[in-house]
């Protein structure tokens, strides 16, 4: 009676620790949500900063499952890096239309360029009169243009801004 109880427990327990272990993207988010919490409640952080940064981690991993790109990125040769971060840029692409007839290859290494950043409504990416090096890609979302503290524009999927700065046409010119 013991042993089979004893089998029973240890069959039980195997079983639970592969149903954990299936999801390691998952657990790795778990992991880094709790690393904030402690980190936020040592450094006794207000609670709206700490909403805030929650929101932040939420919006950076939607499906709360965490991934280590570049862990994953040194397994493959670049030119396989390139296909794979043409791929997660498709969307863009297709939403931008002066990307609309580039080749593919162009695509391609366009996309080893890109960097993703999430914002939150409010954020401020750049103030008027600042220099921008590098040129930022709506994919999803909308961006509120403002002169001088009146709205002027509204961009959204598909629009595009700071290529002027990123050119360096601003230096030259304005």
């Amino acid at each position: 009676m013991v042993l089979g109880a004893s089998m029973y427990a240890l069959v039980l327990a195997f079983a639970c620790n592969v149903m954990t272990s299936l999801d390691h993207a998952s657990r790795l988010y778990q992991n880094e949500l709790e690393v904030l919490n402690e980190f936020m409640r040592v450094r006794a952080l207000p609670r709206s900063l700490r909403d805030r940064l929650r929101r932040t981690l939420e919006m950076h991993y939607p499906n709360k499952r965490l991934f280590k790109a570049p862990a994953l990125e040194e397994h493959f040769p670049s030119a396989l890096n390139a296909e794979i971060h043409a791929a997660i840029c498709m969307r863009l692409f297709a939403r931008t239309p002066v990307f609309k007839d580039a080749p593919p290859a162009l695509l391609s290494s366009f996309a080893t360029k890109l960097a993703v950043e999430f914002h939150k409504h409010g954020d401020v990416l750049t103030r008027e009169g600042e220099s921008l090096d590098h040129v930022y890609f709506i994919e999803d979302g909308s961006v509120e243009v403002c002169i001088d503290g009146q709205h002027v524009a509204t961009l959204s999927d598909g629009s595009y801004f700071g290529e002027i700065h990123a050119l360096g046409v601003a230096t030259q010119f304005g």
